[in-house]
């Protein structure tokens, strides 16, 4: 499993299919555009449903479920990754204005 940190997810937004593995109330305060919304307790569900295309890369809050996510999904024979730190680094980077 590969490991990417949220600061630099952007640059990987075209290399990888995004899972939002966070609960509905959770990604209601907003989700990466062009993410999959799959709570954590439903992926095993709908994880063949995925296309083995790209790689998959997981987000949720803090990096703990998205990492169980990809672990659970690369021992399915899936390429993941994981969005370390989660939307709480995503968001302080992208809502925080820029050091002039």
């Amino acid at each position: 499993m590969k490991e990417i940190q949220a600061t630099q997810v952007t640059t990987y937004l075209n290399d990888y299919q995004l899972i939002d593995v966070r609960e509905s109330f959770e990604t209601e305060k907003g989700m990466i555009p062009g993410a999959l919304h799959i709570p954590l307790g439903e992926l095993p569900g709908k994880l063949s449903t995925l296309g083995k295309g790209k790689p998959l890369l997981f987000i949720c809050r803090s990096g703990a479920r998205s990492e169980r996510a990809a672990l659970f999904s690369e021992a399915q024979g899936y390429q993941t990754a994981n969005m370390t730190g989660g939307m709480i680094q995503y968001s302080c980077r992208t809502i925080l204005p820029a050091h002039t």
